[in-house]
């Protein structure tokens, strides 16, 4: 047996320093891929947080000043675009489109030639509210020069998908410029002021229902005074230094000409002050990540490898040492071995002083005994074997003999009279102990066995140790099976672990009964993984979702379970129609779907654990590691309205699921 362990340690040893040095080269590639899926991760994580930056889905319109008192003089429109606002908008936006009517106009003029910026009305917000007890409100009726003297001022925020990483961020400020009188109507001058025209303009886009900026209005001016910042640390938004002057919906309504209006007189807007925003990835610290990540994972492979090198080393060093010892045992005569077993020194170390007397006898005896002198040796044998209780005979040479003596060798072709032998022999041979004697009896009745063929014999010698056929059979299985072990580690998917592992309290449901080998080994590695609510997984098989863009919708909406996350999935008609929608929704969360009047029926895949790779059947990659359960809803027919569905393992929900299949929700 120590012989098999030798080889097969230092078989494994090798196979061992292959693979660590196989797995430490392909580190940074699948550090590399690692990352990569992580990035792309997290943009979907930082565009979400982009957008959960504004409270209305793509414009948000900010009251960050009113009723401040304005500086205007009689003049042209045009003389007044050329000392404020020039360069800001595009060049096809240049020339006002004024009104026929338009009778005598007062333009604003920034007092000494000062125009202030977007930043400066801002910080003077910030100010003002920080003394205000944190108040996050506007400020009204200042007195002060700059942007401030055309009366009252917008901030507007946009969001836009586009960009390198999928989202921009265009903000600025819509204010008027410009106050006309329309023909017919100088009389009015002297009745109106330009504060109370202001005014009156500033509460039509802010309160009247024909305003387009109402709808998107948000009273609480803090996130629009503040740069927009996400908390990612893989994505940031950054400033574009380029300041690509681009138009939007509303910034277009608010361009040169654009106007509110009465029966007396027109006001005039335009956008002021652009600044954009561009979701950018922080490469220093995703670089830093990767580079400490790769790091650790070559000293975790270096310190693993190490120990299991070291291990298994000790093992092969262990069975040399006693290898080498039981062929050292096995070469020595009988005489050698008496000599060594009856050494006095060796009964000085544990004193027994008849033991000593006894030993010290026989090693006087041995030691001037002739080496050829067999009668002599083996009186001495029986001597210390009786006297001193010593063995003589070690278990190496009784295996050897068993193997020679087993009856097996002489079933084929069938022998009696040597099976009736062999077995006799290999009775003996199991005894707890065996005399020198009656070994030496054994070995010589091993003539009668093999006839003829010379035993090892006449003098009393014993069998030296040597690979016999079955033995090297056993060894080359060996030495196979553990090769193909592990080459199929080194050329199996290596993965890394997983960057950062959330912990969750679990419930367990049924399970499915189909799991494969490869998710039962990322199970630890996705066991509380779980997407966002909204998330659409299977994207690339069902495409976008169904965006309503009138009033007329109808929708879908999901409470999830407390104990669980789900996957729906809508379909048309029934199980055999086309999927109009899907989504994502964590646990105890909700999620409404918008979907078009007709007739569909509901699917509901519940489960712990999400993992992206997980195979689905039929190319389908995605699914929950765990308490994965299938249910559905009858088809409904559904037409301006919203179906509800609270979502509950467990009975007394608000409707009868029915059981489901995977093949049925995908």
């Amino acid at each position: 047996m120590k012989k098999y362990i030798l080889v097969l340690a230092s078989i494994v040893l090798l196979t061992d320093i292959f693979v660590c040095m196989v797995k430490y080269n392909q580190i940074a590639d699948n550090a590399k891929t690692y990352f990569a899926n992580l990035i792309e991760q997290q943009r979907i994580v930082a565009q979400k947080q982009v957008d959960s930056i504004f409270t209305h889905k793509h414009t948000d319109v900010f009251p960050i000043y009113s009723r401040c008192k304005p500086h205007y003089i009689i003049g042209s429109i045009k003389k007044s675009n050329s000392s404020m606002f020039e360069n800001f908008m595009d060049v096809a936006y240049t020339e006002p489109k004024l009104p026929a009517d338009v009778k005598s106009t007062y333009h604003v003029e920034l007092e000494d030639g000062y125009r202030g910026s977007i930043e400066d009305v801002k910080s003077e917000i910030r100010l003002y509210n920080r003394d205000n007890e944190g108040a996050q409100t506007g400020i009204q009726r200042a007195n002060l020069k700059g942007l401030w003297q055309t009366g009252w001022g917008l901030g507007a925020r946009e969001n836009w998908t586009g960009g390198t990483e999928g989202r921009r961020i265009v903000e600025y400020v819509i204010t008027p410029y410009a106050v006309s009188f329309r023909s017919g109507s100088n009389y009015v001058k002297n009745y109106f002021s330009i504060e109370e025209i202001l005014d009156a303009a500033y509460k039509f886009y802010t309160k009247d229902d024909q305003s387009d900026y109402k709808r998107s209005l948000v009273s609480n001016v803090g996130p629009f005074i503040n740069e927009p910042y996400i908390d990612n640390s893989f994505f940031r938004l950054e400033e574009e230094k380029k300041g690509n002057p681009f138009l939007s919906d509303i910034s277009m309504y608010a361009d040169y000409g654009t106007y509110m209006y009465t029966d007396l007189y027109y006001v005039f807007i335009k956008a002021y002050g652009r600044k954009c925003y561009e979701l950018v990835q922080n490469k220093d610290f995703i670089n830093n990540q990767k580079e400490q990540y790769i790091a650790e994972k070559k000293n975790m492979i270096v310190v693993w490898g190490l120990l299991s090198i070291s291990l298994l080393i000790i093992i092969c060093l262990i069975c040399s040492y006693l290898i080498y010892k039981d062929i050292k045992e096995s070469k020595q005569t009988l005489l050698k071995r008496i000599l060594s077993k009856c050494n006095p020194k060796e009964y000085v170390k544990n004193y027994d002083g008849h033991l000593l007397d006894i030993a010290n006898n026989i090693y006087r005896q041995a030691i001037t005994t002739d080496v050829n002198d067999d009668e002599e040796i083996m009186k001495l044998a029986s001597l210390t074997e009786s006297s001193l209780g010593v063995v003589l005979i070690s278990k190496s040479d009784i295996r050897s003999l068993k193997k020679k003596c087993n009856p097996k060798r002489f079933m084929k072709p069938y022998n009696p009279e040597k099976v009736a032998i062999a077995n006799e022999l290999y009775t003996k041979l199991n005894q707890e102990k065996l005399s020198c004697a009656e070994y030496f009896d054994i070995k010589k009745k091993l003539i009668l066995l093999y006839e003829g063929e010379e035993t090892k014999n006449s003098r009393i010698s014993f069998p030296q140790m040597q690979f016999k056929g079955g033995d090297k059979f056993i060894i080359i299985i060996l030495i196979i099976a553990s090769i193909i072990y592990y080459a199929k580690r080194c050329v199996g998917d290596y993965k890394l672990d997983n960057f950062e592992l959330n912990n969750s309290t679990v419930n367990t449901f049924k399970k499915t009964d189909y799991e494969s080998n490869a998710q039962t080994v990322d199970k630890a590695r996705y066991f509380s993984n779980s997407l966002n609510t909204g998330d659409t997984p299977y994207v690339k098989l069902y495409g976008k979702n169904y965006s309503c863009s009138n009033n007329q919708c109808s929708g879908i909406k999901v409470t999830a379970p407390k104990e669980s996350d789900i996957v729906v999935v809508i379909k048309r008609n029934n199980k055999d129609g086309k999927v109009i929608s899907h989504g994502y929704i964590k646990a105890h969360e909700t999620y409404q779907f918008d979907i078009p009047s007709g007739t569909y029926q509901i699917f509901f895949y519940y489960g712990n654990g999400w993992n992206p790779d997980k195979e689905m059947g039929d190319g389908i990659r995605g699914g929950f590691v765990k308490d994965e359960v299938f249910s559905k809803d009858k088809p409904q027919k559904i037409n301006n309205a919203v179906l509800s569905y609270v979502l509950q393992l467990q009975k007394n929900g608000n409707f009868s699921t029915q059981s489901s299949n995977r093949s049925e929700m995908f």
